[in-house]
């Protein structure tokens, strides 16, 4: 709980920052989609971003499609991701980027009935080649860890595993 307040007052100290940033300086806003492979399975995640000179801000949500423990199981989540781009000409753009996304797993047996999470946080480095007008296209490339909470139906208890993690993604995104 005190990580997601945490997460929640970045969110909103950058917010603020771009938003009064517009008297100085033109705010833009874009949407961005990914596919992605993490510790969590395969995801697809969708975000609104905020554009401020070299940096940019973007919250959405995911599901996975696929888990490491529940295959075949749709979970939600919500994806934070803040870019740095180092180099930003008019047809390519190379960053790096800070992500944290968890999911959500409802589980169900005949006696207990339990939400698991995961937590992921990662590091990665990216790049971005504009396609046509104010799409772009790209990649990235990530390492950091994991945190699962998940209830362990043979004891009757709820356990936490911490763990290193590998992120490939995939993007696509517009700018407004």
């Amino acid at each position: 709980m005190l990580k997601k307040i945490v997460i929640l007052l970045f969110f909103c100290f950058f917010l603020n920052s771009f938003l009064g940033a517009q008297d100085k300086e033109k705010l833009k806003w874009g949407v961005e989609t990914s596919p992605y492979i993490s510790y969590s399975g395969i995801n697809w995640g969708i975000q609104v971003n905020g554009f401020y000179k070299k940096h940019s801000l973007g919250i959405g949500v995911k599901t996975s499609f696929q888990s490491s423990y529940f295959p075949y199981k749709t979970s939600i989540g919500l994806v934070v991701d803040y870019k740095y781009f180092m180099l930003s000409k008019s047809n390519i753009k190379s960053f790096v980027s800070i992500n944290y996304n968890n999911v959500v797993y409802d589980v169900k047996n005949r006696n207990y009935s339990n939400k698991n999470t995961i937590h992921e946080y990662v590091v990665s480095n990216g790049f971005l080649i504009k396609i046509i007008n104010k799409i772009w296209v790209g990649n990235s490339i990530g390492v950091g860890g994991y945190s699962e909470r998940y209830f362990n139906f043979s004891e009757g208890k709820k356990e936490n595993y911490i763990g290193y993690n590998l992120m490939l993604k995939g993007l696509l995104s517009y700018e407004f």
